[in-house]
C-alpha cells in the first residue's frame, strides 16, 4: 500500500467502496463535456472497483479503493483554486474544509426514503448524501398543534455518525422532519420536509 491520505473530509476522500462509487458517479455527472480524458480515468477506476467487489477480491478492492481516493484527491487539488468548479463537482472549498466553525447542510432534495414491514410495524429509513464537514447527524421531528397552527414542538429523536437513519419507527401518516448536521464546533439544519409513513395494513 502507498502513503495514507490525510484529508479528513469524506466528500474529498470517501472511506468506503460504496461512497467512492457514489462520489465518482457524482463527479462524472458534473464534469464538463470537453473533459473526456478525466472522465475516462474516473470510469476506469470505477470499473476496477466494481470488478473487485463482484469477484470478492479483498486485496483488489483495497487497491482500487486507494486508487480512486487518490484520483478524487488529485481532482480536488487541481480544482481548489476555482471555487465555482469545486462546488459543481460536489467538493467543499479549502476555506470550508479548514473552518471548524462551518458545516454544510443536508440537501433535502436528495433524501431517499424506504419503508419496510417488520411484523405489525413499519420501519422507515432515510439516506442522503454527506454534508461537508459534518461528523454527525440528528433527525428532528416537528409537530404542530391543531388548536394553534402557529405553535410547534421540535424534538431531536435520533443521532447517527453516517448519513443514514435506519429503521426508524414513526406513527403512520404525514411526518414533518428536519436534519441537523454537526461537527465538533457548530451545526446547520435543513428546512422542514415531509414524508408519508404508510399504515402497516395498507403497506402489505
Amino acid at each position: 500500500m502507498s502513503t495514507p491520505i490525510f484529508i479528513d473530509e469524506p466528500l474529498i476522500i470517501p472511506v468506503t467502496p460504496g461512497e467512492v462509487l457514489v462520489r465518482i458517479s457524482q463527479v462524472l455527472g458534473a464534469l464538463a463535456a470537453g473533459n473526456a480524458p478525466l472522465a475516462a480515468q474516473l470510469q476506469a477506476v470505477r470499473q476496477e472497483l466494481l470488478t473487485s467487489l463482484e469477484t470478492g477480491d479483498a486485496s483488489a478492492t483495497a487497491t482500487a479503493l486507494q486508487t480512486a481516493q487518490e484520483l478524487l484527491r488529485e481532482i480536488y487539488n487541481t480544482t481548489k483554486e476555482d471555487i465555482p468548479a469545486l462546488a459543481a463537482l460536489g467538493f467543499p472549498s479549502p476555506a470550508q474544509v479548514e473552518d471548524e466553525m462551518w458545516v454544510g447542510t443536508v440537501d433535502i432534495q436528495k433524501i431517499s426514503v424506504t419503508h419496510t414491514i417488520v411484523g405489525s410495524q413499519v420501519h422507515t429509513s432515510l439516506s442522503f448524501p454527506r454534508a461537508a464537514n459534518a461528523k454527525s447527524y440528528w433527525l428532528h421531528e416537528v409537530r404542530y398543534f391543531a388548536a394553534n397552527p402557529e405553535e410547534r414542538v421540535e424534538d431531536p429523536i435520533l443521532q447517527r455518525h453516517s448519513p443514514l437513519f435506519e429503521r426508524v419507527r414513526f406513527i403512520p401518516g404525514k411526518r414533518i422532519l428536519r436534519i441537523r448536521s454537526r461537527n465538533f464546533s457548530t451545526d446547520a439544519i435543513t428546512e422542514e420536509f415531509t414524508i408519508e409513513v404508510p399504515h402497516p395494513e395498507s403497506a402489505k
